[in-house]
């Protein structure tokens, strides 16, 4: 519903194209179709229906541009000139321009890790396409799924010229058809573009490395996650939040906190008839703070919770479900299946602030 909200402006009767995509605009006495299909696509028409007088149409010039923009006016090139981000065209009504956008592949990197990247092209981000394997899903938001088993050979990938791949990603991911294959690396995947992606697994986020691969730690696969702090990954069917004097925080990452008497609970997804594994994130800032965890109404832990073995601010600790607590579990019917839930809740002790709970909360069940 946002996708059209800042896509063309009006300042008296001169129009501001600034999101190419395919649209009928309509502007007092002006309207103007749009036709495009951007970034599979590196060229649009933009036609003016009808104008009571010629008017300056701004064409935006977009950071994903690989080069110089190119606009034709009724099948002529035309000079434009260029003004605050935008090439500035003089049309009438019946005039059709013809835009070309050289696109292109870029990475997108993360702030707090040099090596972690994503691909774009053409100012759309593109996902690995992991298929649809074992796609028994589990809830984590309001009509919100996600794959109860991750299908993924690795989030690493080695270059023997990661400096290159940096400097020239075009040469990595290649282009074939609507979609585009990673090479050059020791694992390969195909990607497409994210925003068309809809029930099969997917992988945005990748760590390009050079040299050879080292060897990976096991990955263990939860079999129920939920983000505290984030509204809707805590109030959906399976998890069903419940709290009193309890606080979220959505700003640098996600957390939930108990105040002073308060409380905060969920169902979490348990299988009784494994070990169960509860894992927390907590903040090295929130040392010395107190926590209690009720797992059903057995306490599980009732202290500080204090670490210094970790580099880093933030860290997990790990606290089992005992059997006699998993008794408690019951059965929960959840997106047409039956799981079993256990209720944890959390809280602070003495009167005092519960440490923050980070990120995300893991359950994992192993064989005993």
């Amino acid at each position: 519903t946002k996708a059209g909200d800042s896509a063309i402006y009006a300042r008296g009767t001169d129009l501001y194209l600034e999101q190419y995509l395919s649209m009928h605009a309509v502007y007092g006495k002006t309207a103007v179709r749009v036709r495009c299909g951007f970034p599979l696509s590196d060229r649009a028409e933009i036609a003016v229906e009808r104008a009571a007088k010629p008017f300056t149409l701004f064409l935006r010039i977009p950071d994903w541009a690989e080069g110089e923009m190119e606009v034709c006016l009724n099948g002529a090139p035309v000079a434009c000139r260029g003004e605050v981000g935008h090439l500035a065209v003089r049309v009438a009504c019946g005039d059709v321009l013809n835009v070309r956008i050289p696109v292109g592949v870029r990475l997108k990197g993360l702030p707090d890790a040099d090596d972690v990247f994503a691909f774009t092209y053409g100012g759309a981000v593109l996902s690995a396409d992991l298929g649809t394997e074992d796609m028994r899903e589990a809830e984590t938001g309001v009509e919100v799924n996600i794959p109860a088993r991750r299908i993924m050979p690795s989030e690493r990938i080695y270059f023997a010229d990661i400096a290159d791949v940096k400097a020239h990603p075009a040469r990595y991911l290649m282009r074939e058809g609507n979609g585009f294959v990673l090479c050059g690396g020791d694992i390969s995947y195909r990607f497409g573009l994210h925003y068309r992606r809809y029930r099969e697994r997917y992988a945005i986020y990748f760590s390009l490395r050079g040299g050879a691969r080292e060897a990976e730690e096991e990955r263990r696969e939860p079999i129920d996650t939920v983000q505290p702090g984030y509204g809707q990954y805590e109030t959906d069917a399976l998890h069903d939040l419940r709290e009193e004097n309890s606080v979220s925080v959505t700003a640098e990452g996600t957390c939930r906190y108990a105040e002073a008497g308060g409380w905060f609970s969920y169902d979490l997804r348990v299988d009784p008839t494994k070990k169960n594994v509860l894992s927390l994130q907590f903040l090295h800032a929130d040392n010395h703070k107190p926590l209690r965890i009720l797992a059903g109404e057995e306490e599980i832990f009732a202290g500080g919770i204090v670490d210094t073995m970790h580099e880093g601010e933030a860290y997990r600790r790990e606290f089992a479900l005992p059997e006699s607590a998993l008794r408690a579990a019951r059965k929960k019917r959840v997106g047409g299946e039956d799981v079993f839930v256990l209720r944890v809740r959390f809280s602070g002790l003495d009167d005092r602030p519960s440490v923050r709970i980070c990120e995300f909360i893991y359950v994992y069940a192993e064989e005993k």
